[in-house]
């Protein structure tokens, strides 16, 4: 990766996946997570385009948006799970080609991806004034979020937060005609994740 692609920083801390990401503008981040599979011999990229930065290849919405390589090669989310691996022979040229073939889908087909996600993410007015009032949200303001969501239960329907009820009153008088219903159902979680990943813009860096 380091030769091939040296635009994605490695990201030392995030596992169980071997991650990669290339910051672009206003916050995004392209990221590549490579799981490994010792049996079968295989590995599988999971490529997404988010304004998580610590995206480590779990589902990316609300935030973002993910794809495996045969969700690419058949445009299609729902796929199974063994055609997202490129299996390789356990042996150093094995593994040489399974990457071989890696660089030859992301140049082929990720690439298109990461422009089609970025042009979607970035046309969500939804999306757009979440993170934009996360960022106007201080730290001191969103203290006590993951305590809540715990005593709920994880059901982001009933936390109770100050910051995060702020936030969902604000998005909800922003539904208008031309958001989806998709967009409506996803409000709750899109809040959440706002205040969580998106930094304030006075953090100082």
């Amino acid at each position: 990766m380091a030769e091939r692609l040296p635009e994605y920083r490695f990201d030392q801390e995030a596992k169980p996946n071997l991650v990669f990401r290339e910051r672009q503008d206003a916050g995004l981040f392209r990221c590549i997570a490579m799981g490994r599979s010792s049996k079968p011999h295989a590995i599988y990229p999971n490529f997404a385009v988010t304004y998580h930065g610590n995206w480590g290849g779990e589902p990316a919405s609300p935030l973002g948006r993910e794809a495996g390589i045969a969700n690419l090669r058949l445009n299609s989310r729902t796929v199974p799970a063994a055609d997202q691996w490129i299996a390789f022979e356990p042996t150093e040229n094995g593994l040489a080609e399974a990457l071989e073939a890696f660089y030859e889908i992301y140049h082929g087909l990720a690439i298109r991806f990461f422009e089609s996600a970025t042009a979607e993410l970035t046309s969500s007015k939804l999306l757009q004034l979440a993170i934009s009032e996360a960022a106007a949200t201080p730290d001191e303001a969103r203290e006590g979020l993951k305590q809540c969501l715990a005593e709920a239960r994880h059901r982001v329907d009933r936390l109770d937060h100050p910051a995060f009820l702020r936030l969902r009153d604000i998005l909800r008088s922003a539904w208008t005609p031309d958001v989806s219903k998709e967009e409506r159902q996803w409000t709750n979680r899109l809040c959440y994740d706002s205040l969580i990943a998106i930094p304030p813009a006075n953090r100082a860096p």
